[in-house]
């Protein structure tokens, strides 16, 4: 189909960097080739850093104002009648550009959709002043879709009175291609991953106590944290437990890795843990990583986490912000060769039928035609 007899779209969202389960997601999409549908992109530029998002700088808010005005000149251009927005989590600066934006760019669209990678949007509106309540209800109320990633992630559908909503978990591609043996060589110790932005909701200080748990019971074990601090005070704390428990020896964090260096380290790894509690977590990108690179698996029931994974199937889940769950759920892989190597197994399956690319992009298409024909 000629690119001109596609259904257009505009799509406002940021993409890498700072690098994030939705900017992954958008980079993805905005990326695609699709059957019916052809999307022009509005880069959303606020933040280089993680630590940087939510925060306010002038230098945002004049790179802001530029983002409405692009999406109407797109809007003319292409002559599209359908917006995708993702508006933010339960963070009020980032509520307030996503009400601005809105406010300026929905009238010039027949449809709006809006996709939620984030969780808890609706949760700030009773602390919000009375004027923004109104400009929250005219800039987000009624969307014509509403995507939600996990059926168990917090469901804006009523709050904000949308019309209907559309269920897509998140994909990505392939990064390895095939099976990988885990298989530990003997004399060699467990090497337990972690994925994520070093922050405490991503549960790392409770990864640290349960790894020394770990250590007390004479198990050898080491253990890899990828990713970047993003609070000296949390990084002050963590090498506290380091210092205190003796750790140094047996816990490396390389910093942020991606591609080959990262993939690597998933292929070295024997288990994947990720204890988050993250205020706005829904679906970690990380697990569907694990998953593909054929890793048993110990995470908490938090948020959609548990509709990704599937308990007693290729994960051990446990409850929040408890490190004596962690260190017992990591005991048991440790101890069970079997167990890992059939977690491992059905980790790789249920990404293959569930959380590939092309099943989230095929996805995504229906629903862009879904709201366009709404």
């Amino acid at each position: 189909m000629h690119a001109r007899s596609k259904m257009q779209v505009v799509a406002i969202g940021q993409v890498p960097p700072p690098v994030t389960g939705q900017a992954v997601m958008i980079r993805m999409m905005v990326d695609a080739v699709y059957p019916e549908i052809e999307i022009t992109h509005i880069p959303m530029v606020l933040s280089q850093e993680v630590s940087s998002m939510g925060s306010f700088a002038l230098s945002k808010l004049v790179r802001l104002a530029r983002v409405p005005f692009q999406a109407i000149l797109a809007r003319f251009r292409s002559g599209a009648r359908v917006l995708y927005y993702p508006p933010s989590g339960p963070v009020k600066l980032a509520v307030y550009r996503d009400i601005l934006v809105l406010l300026l760019t929905r009238p010039f669209f027949a449809r709006t959709v809006l996709h939620f990678h984030a969780g808890g949007l609706s949760e700030i509106y009773p602390s919000l002043p009375r004027p923004i309540q109104w400009l929250f209800r005219k800039a987000l109320l009624r969307p014509d879709v509403i995507v939600r990633i996990s059926p168990s992630s917090p469901s804006e559908m009523a709050p904000l009175q949308g019309l209907r909503e559309m269920l897509v978990p998140n994909g990505i591609h392939d990064p390895v291609g095939h099976a990988v043996d885990h298989t530990v060589a003997p004399g060699s110790p467990i090497r337990i991953l972690f994925v994520g932005h070093l922050v405490e909701g991503k549960g790392i200080l409770i990864l640290l106590e349960a790894f020394a748990a770990l250590l007390r019971k004479g198990l050898s074990v080491q253990l890899t944290c990828i990713g970047k601090w993003e609070s000296d005070e949390v990084r002050t704390r963590a090498e506290k437990l380091l210092h205190e428990h003796r750790l140094e020896p047996h816990v490396s964090f390389p910093g942020g890795l991606f591609g080959e260096a990262k993939w690597e380290c998933f292929r070295q790894a024997h288990v994947f843990c990720f204890p988050s509690f993250f205020h706005s977590e829904v679906f970690p990108l990380v697990l569907l990583e694990a998953m593909a690179f054929s890793l048993p698996i110990v995470a908490t029931r938090w948020r959609g986490i548990p509709d990704l994974v599937q308990e007693g199937e290729n994960a051990l889940l446990i409850p929040t912000r408890d490190a004596s769950a962690c260190a017992e759920a990591l005991a048991t892989l440790i101890a069970d060769a079997g167990l890992r190597a059939r977690f491992g197994t059905a980790s790789r399956a249920r990404f293959l039928a569930e959380f590939t690319a092309d099943v989230h992009l095929a996805a995504m298409e229906r629903v862009f035609l879904a709201a366009a024909r709404s």
